[in-house]
């Protein structure tokens, strides 16, 4: 990743943290870019704390700051349901949510970059 991002001219200053660090700077906010990974932590509840309108730090894991009014409906929505199927089901819409953001930001990051051409 660091190559391709100096190959595009950004200058990359790569820090492996010891965990204590790491995640005092990732609950802060205080990173440009971060890798990580959620293990074990799947369905609505991972998704409520992680792009919840509400649950913008210091209260939650929306460090995105991520605000869409149908996908905090969607996730309450979810967080109740006790059925597994509809459960399933009401987790299956935020993500399709999710995935057109990050596809729309995604498109426009390149164009930004004169990596694509609008239409």
């Amino acid at each position: 990743m660091r190559h391709f991002l100096e190959k595009e001219g950004f200058k990359v200053n790569l820090s492996i943290l010891e965990w204590g660090t790491y995640m005092s700077a990732f609950k802060s906010g205080n990173f440009d870019i971060v890798i990580g990974q959620w293990i074990g932590f799947t369905g609505p509840d991972m998704l409520k704390y992680a792009f919840y309108s509400k649950n913008i730090p210091p209260v939650g894991g929306n460090r995105i700051s991520y605000n869409n009014p149908e996908f905090d409906k969607v996730i309450d929505e979810a967080t109740v349901e006790t059925n597994g199927v509809k459960r399933t089901n009401f987790t299956n819409r935020p993500k399709r949510l999710l995935i057109a953001i990050m596809l729309i930001s995604i498109y426009g990051i390149l164009i930004s970059f004169g990596l694509a051409a609008i239409a």
